[in-house]
């Protein structure tokens, strides 16, 4: 699996199961917080393990519902992440946390996860420099000033939306190449 593939699909692959878990998690929220209710008001249904064991699984529907959401956000967060990252040069993660208005270690940490999960194609912390490196990019770059020729300074340069992640990318008119945070060709 390539580069390309492998984060676009962990960022697709990630939003589904974001959505199946909202949806199973509050269906069963709903079925047994109902049933909770039911057994606790119907005398008959109401025996000691009966009520636990609705118990539990509402608490797991419960669960799933939060972990749905939670990687909903995540996704969205990422999304946000490449926005703001795509303007800046530096990857700084102190200025991506003044930008979000988070900790930089709260930004940090959800990079890390963003990396572990595959949103990030091959991007890796800098902790010296306190920034994101995103490898395609320094290998971009480095041909591009190897070849004078291919970007001198007559060439023009246009901004390309990324359809996986959403980054601005500025790449050579009438070329393509690939987005720089998460891998997708650009066309």
């Amino acid at each position: 699996m390539s580069v390309t593939t492998g984060s676009k699909s962990a960022i697709i692959i990630s939003s589904i199961i974001s959505k199946l878990e909202i949806v199973v998690g509050g269906l069963l929220t709903f079925f047994f917080g109902i049933g909770l209710i039911g057994c606790l008001t119907d005398e008959s249904l109401n025996s000691a393990g009966t009520i636990i064991v609705i118990l539990v699984l509402l608490l797991l529907s419960i669960f799933l519902l939060y972990r749905g959401i939670r990687r909903g956000r995540m996704i969205k967060l990422f999304k946000s992440y490449v926005t703001r990252l795509s303007t800046d040069a530096t990857h700084s993660i102190d200025l991506l946390a003044e930008g979000t208005g988070t900790s930089v270690d709260v930004v940090k940490r959800n990079l890390q996860q963003m990396i572990k999960k595959r949103y990030f194609a091959n991007a890796y912390i800098d902790t010296q420099q306190n920034r994101i490196v995103f490898p395609q990019q320094a290998t971009i770059k480095t041909s591009v000033s190897a070849e004078p020729s291919a970007a001198g300074p007559d060439t023009e340069y246009e901004t390309v939306t990324c359809k996986g992640c959403g980054a601005a990318n500025k790449i050579a008119k009438g070329s393509g190449g690939e987005c720089e945070f998460c891998g997708c060709q650009l066309k």
